[in-house]
This record gives C-alpha cells, structure tokens and sequence, in this order.
C-alpha cells in the first residue's frame, strides 16, 4: 500500500486511493463513513450487489446490503468495527433485486488522525469465488497471514446475546467477543490504559452493542481528558433499567457512598422549549443552583461572576450543525464539564462531543436521582453517560399510521424504493418517514432499526 499504510489504521483518503487500485480487480470496495453512507463503491460492488455507484453513494449501506434476516449479525459486526477490530468471515448479503448472495467480507475500520473510527473500509467476493488470494494477499496487511475466516472474528451471534433474529451459521465460528473485550478494544486503539468492570443485567441484552461501545468510548475520552496522562477506571452499570456508564481518572479518588457535595452552579443552554417538568426536577437536585445561559455565553468582561462547574445543554444544540455552540461554551468556561441533556440522538456523536468538552449524557427527562447523579459526577471531574429506558408501548404510540406501515414493510424486507412504488408515494419521503421511526425508534440505521422493532415486538 502506498506509503506504508498499514490496512488496521487506514484513513479515508487512503480508502478512496485505494478503491482507484482495485477498479479493475474482482473485488468489490465499499466504505463507508461512520453514519453507514456510502463515499466509494467500485464497479465490481456494481456487479456484486446490483446496485449502481450512483444510486450508492450517499445512500445508507443498511439500505443497500443488509436484510432483516440478517440485521442482527450486521449489528455485531458493526460493534467490532466500532471498538477498533478488523472482522473477517461469511455473510449473507442482499442484491438490489432482493436476491440473497453469501460473500467473503473482510471489514476494517477507517482511522482518523485523532484514533476515532471515522468509519469502514470493507472488501468482499463471492463466497464461491472465493480464492486464496483474498485472505492470503490482504492477510499480512491485516496482521493474519493464512488464516481462515473464522478464525478472523466470525460471528454466529451478536456479542450482546440472542436478539430473536436467524443468522448465517459459519464454520467454525470463533467465539463472540465480550462486552468487556470490546470496550478494552476500544481503550487500547485510544492509547488510554483502563480498568474495565462491567455489572450485567438486563440493559446488557435491551440496549445494542454499538450504543454502549459508543457511550464507553466517550466516558474513556471524557475521563482521561480531565485527567491528561492518567489511566481511566470504567464502570458499567448494566443491571439498572436506565443503564449508566461512569468514568473517572484512575488517580481520582471515588466520593464515599452518601458524601455530601458542595454547591453546584449550573449554566442552562436551552435550544428551545424544554421539557416543562425539568426545570421543578432541576430545583429539586440537593446543593444545585441553575442559572439560564444569557443570549451569548460569551466570558463576562473582566471574567467576572461566578464560574458555573456544570453546563447542561439541550441535546438540540448537540448537533453537527451546531459545533459553534461547544466551541463558544468552551471559550467562555474552560474546563467545565458539560452534560447534554437528551435521548439517544446524541449518542452516535458521542465521541466527537466527548472531544468538545461533553462528559455527561442523561435524558431531559431523567427523575431527580439520575439527574443528581450526573451532575454530582461531572462537577466532580468525572464522567457519566446514561443510556435512556426503552418502553415498548409509549414508542409504539408514537409512531403515526404511515410509519407503522412502513415500518412493517422494512422489517418484510422491502427496500425504500420498492416501498415508495409500492404506496405510491415519493422516495424522499419514505426515506423521511423512515429517519423518523429511526429516531422515535432510538435506531442508528436500518440493521438497528429492524433489531430494536423485533426486540420491541413491533414486528
């Protein structure tokens, strides 16, 4: 490879390079940022998958590849990928035609500068055209010279347990890494030493795999930048139904059970109308005093006032679109923590807000304890994420007769073309219904999508 670049610790630039090299080879390139969109596909994916290059860039490749049948194990493999791990072995993809195809894929994760997965670099065949070449020519780069698929990482189950849903049985499969395995995964590719303890309970097998590597890998960021140099001691409650992952510098001593904390002043950004219960909740928090951000929260002249030791932040404004706000804040109050105050919408950026300056995550509307909890914990240096409860029944109510519609067509595996001709309606907004179920849905893609439908019984 030009230059050098190791295949583990490829960047997306390299991965566009490298799509130009295999044009004319009988390999299909696909990568992917770390949203699941499509940014290079060669012709022979064109061949393999059905789909032409300029219906697949841009589109999700959940969309494009991937069936209900086998979400589950997409939803696997997308949790090695996320924890840093190459992943090698069989699938059964889907054709634009909605015909099944078993491929040899080998999935590498693309690396930023800065150690963050940015998203996946994945080369697949045919099974049955599978030749040696395939792991014997891109195996050394991988670090595996010769060696089978299986033993490179193939999945028979999801590593967060049975999800309902059937998958491909592999040869030989190789054990299913553990959550623990994963999330040391995650610290060893971040350079950020850990000490991993995990309490399992139910929330382990509810929330996916990819949604608490991600919270993990935030907490990790989070508490080490407090803390530059210091190793990070992780702890995972799994066994509340609001699931909670904390993180503190490993030299930070861990507050005596019922200490009292001094006063906390608060900072409140709000993008919008928040929830009308929050602010009674908010009062209710022992010790804490919340102030209302001015129109800009730029420093006071003179940097006078009180300097608040927690921001809470409306997970509107954790956005994208809406970096400027983490940056202003981080100019006028260095070194505060900030809690973003949302649902599961944040949690895909969780890593880059971490990097802003984010250390907390609990919903808006969190009862008193968890919000006490969070706040008491970043006001102290650490880190807290809080991944919401799921309630079948209230994200059932939520969704409108047209999403339901759509979404029972997805989980029958129709595609959002073949839906929009099927109701006769334009693609662009199946394709926004869909975002919206998505979102109602706490679903990343559409694997997770059709996953989190069959766990909720929406099927």
């Amino acid at each position: 490879m030009p230059g050098g670049t190791s295949v583990e610790r490829i960047s997306a630039d390299a991965a566009r390079a490298l799509a130009d090299l295999l044009r004319h080879l009988p390999v299909a390139l696909i990568a992917t940022d770390r949203d699941g969109r499509v940014f290079a596909w060669t012709p022979h994916a064109t061949r393999l998958y059905g789909w032409p290059a300029e219906r697949a860039i841009g589109a999700e490749i959940w969309d494009l590849t991937v069936g209900p049948r086998e979400a589950s194990v997409a939803e696997a493999i997308m949790a090695r990928i996320v924890a840093g791990s190459v992943w090698e072995g069989v699938f059964t993809a889907v054709r634009a035609d909605g015909s099944e195809i078993e491929v040899h894929v080998i999935d590498v994760p693309l690396i930023g500068e800065d150690g963050a997965v940015e998203g996946v670099l994945g080369l697949s065949v045919e099974r049955s055209a599978t030749a040696p070449w395939m792991s014997g020519a891109l195996g050394p780069a991988l670090g595996a010279p010769g060696r089978r698929p299986a033993e490179r990482g193939g999945v028979s189950a999801p590593p967060m347990g049975d999800r309902g849903v059937e998958r491909p049985q592999l040869a030989d499969p190789a054990p299913a890494p553990s959550l623990e395995d994963l999330i040391a995964a995650t610290a060893q590719r971040l350079g950020i030493p850990a000490e991993i303890r995990v309490a399992h309970g139910p929330a382990t097998r509810a929330v996916p795999a990819t949604e608490i590597l991600l919270a993990a890998e935030a907490a990790l960021l989070a508490a080490s930048g407090a803390a530059p140099g210091s190793g990070v001691q992780l702890d995972l409650g799994m066994e509340a139904e609001t699931p909670r992952i904390l993180g503190r510098p490993a030299r930070a001593q861990a507050p005596e059970p019922g200490a009292r904390r001094g006063p906390v002043r608060a900072l409140l950004v709000a993008g919008g109308e928040l929830d009308p219960g929050l602010p009674e909740r908010l009062r209710a928090v022992p010790g804490l005093t919340v102030v209302p951000a001015p129109p800009s929260p730029a420093p006071a002249p003179g940097g006078r006032g009180p300097r608040p030791r927690v921001i809470l932040l409306d997970g509107r404004l954790a956005t994208r679109a809406a970096d400027r706000t983490l940056d202003t804040l981080q100019e006028a109050h260095p070194g505060t923590g900030i809690i973003v105050l949302g649902g599961r919408r944040p949690v895909r950026r969780l890593a880059t807000l971490a990097r802003q300056g984010v250390r907390g995550l609990v919903s808006g509307d969190a009862p008193v304890e968890a919000l006490a909890a969070a706040i008491g914990a970043v006001a102290d240096g650490r880190a807290w994420f809080s991944l919401p409860p799921v309630d079948p029944e209230g994200l059932a109510r939520r969704l409108s007769p047209r999403e339901r519609e759509i979404l029972a067509l997805l989980l029958q595996g129709e595609r959002v073309g073949a839906i929009a001709t099927r109701l006769g309606i334009d693609i662009r907004t199946v394709s926004s219904h869909k975002s919206r179920i998505q979102a109602k849905l706490g679903a990343d893609s559409t694997a997770a999508l059709v996953v989190r439908a069959l766990e909720l019984g929406l099927g």
